[in-house]
């Protein structure tokens, strides 16, 4: 067994990889990083920031390392020290390589069988980099290897639950949502989130439970693995903003779970509220530019008579740009994609009134800022949330 100074830690700057933040999600699951010092810097932080360090390793790779392979007895000591250093058996180690090892065509079986073999710890390997974007996201990939973790575990699926409900996403969902409403609509008492687990005893469960519900893409393949294994049904129904999206979503929803679809009383609800917000507030003049669904959320707010002028997103599709158009004030809506920001002058935005995320408000200085943080709803709780804080 190695000492522990084989397993380096120190604090980094923060990184946009949230893969970290979900191999973690699973209770008893350790995550050993492999790599150069420049890629192990801007990994770190989400741990840190989650306060997972208990269960977060890196081990610094040299350049020199992948060619003669002699980072495979470190890596073997490195895996045996997580195994018997910690206060608790891992139910599971994910080995987080990088480019180097990928270009090398790195063998790591028999670091891998080895751990497995003595100690009965699945290890898994999950490799990251540009090299691999094109393939398959890295959150399926992370999603194939809790299938396989599952399975190593949970050999036998006699020991069924035939009232509950699996939920596969990256966010956990409040028991306020629409989304449990339904879910408690239908007669389930049993609702398994895979953001809200306690051990690794609750994943357990998701093998034997009666449906899945993916609010993510990054569930599908673990719902597919479940769905093949376990045969366990799943309905994939993704965060939407738009009228006909929501009224899909729900209506599809509804059938799945067998229970009345009601959206349309639902929908009648939402305009009652409308109609109680000032009157001015349609008039001022917005900007949109929020992390993801921008466009999304800029064309929810034009459907209810808001007056979007200004939306930043990262890029756009032609069917996107379609329903933009189709509104009346469409001539008076520009579009801008982050990148093209950087060539434009804030001073170009200061028509703007109110300014919805990060992106617009950093652009639209004059505007009153909205810090607008989504969160998963079937219906329309997130735009309500959002008119909210216009007012």
């Amino acid at each position: 067994m190695t000492e522990k100074s084989v397993l380096k830690r120190s604090i980094h700057k923060d990184s946009c990889n949230e893969v970290i933040d979900l191999a973690l999600k699973i209770p008893d699951i350790h995550v050993l990083v492999l790599g150069p010092e420049s890629c192990l810097r801007v990994l770190y932080f989400r741990a840190f920031r989650k306060e997972l360090l208990d269960r977060f390793y890196m081990l610094n790779v040299t350049n020199i390392d992948p060619i003669t392979n002699s980072h495979m007895e470190s890596l073997k000591s490195a895996l045996e020290s997580i195994v018997l250093d910690s206060n608790y058996t891992p139910k599971g180690i994910i080995v987080y390589i990088s480019c180097s090892d990928i270009v090398m065509g790195t063998d790591f079986t028999s670091g891998i069988q080895y751990i497995e073999e003595k100690y009965k710890v699945p290890v898994k390997i999950f490799q990251r980099g540009p090299l691999l974007k094109r393939r398959m996201l890295p959150k399926e990939r992370l999603s194939n290897i809790f299938a396989e973790i599952l399975e190593f575990h949970n050999k036998s699926s006699n020991d069924l639950n035939k009232r509950a409900v699996n939920i596969l996403g990256e966010e956990r969902i409040s028991k306020d949502s629409s989304l449990y409403k339904i879910i408690n609509k239908s007669g389930y008492d049993k609702i398994n989130d895979f953001c809200n687990l306690n051990n690794f005893e609750d994943f357990m469960k998701f093998s034997r439970s009666n449906i899945n519900i993916v609010t993510h893409k990054f569930g599908i393949n673990l719902a597919k693995n479940l769905e093949k294994k376990y045969n366990i049904p799943y309905c994939f129904i993704p965060q939407k903003y738009i009228l006909d999206d929501l009224r899909t979503n729900y209506l599809k929803l509804s059938e799945f779970l067998a229970v009345k679809d009601d959206f349309e009383n639902i929908e009648k609800g939402f305009k009652k509220y409308l109609m109680s917000i000032p009157e001015d507030i349609f008039h001022k003049r917005l900007a949109v530019g929020l992390k993801d669904n921008s466009l999304e959320i800029a064309i929810s707010l034009l459907q209810w008579g808001f007056d979007v002028r200004v939306v930043f997103i990262e890029n756009i599709s032609m069917e996107q740009f379609e329903k933009i158009k189709s509104f009346e004030n469409a001539n008076e809506i520009k579009i801008y994609t982050n990148s093209f920001l950087k060539e434009k002058n804030n001073n170009e935005f200061k028509h703007i009134e109110i300014a919805i995320g990060e992106y617009a408000i950093n652009k639209c200085s004059n505007a009153k800022p909205v810090n607008y943080k989504e969160s998963y709803d079937i219906s329309f709780e997130n735009i309500k949330n959002l008119i909210g804080d216009l007012i």
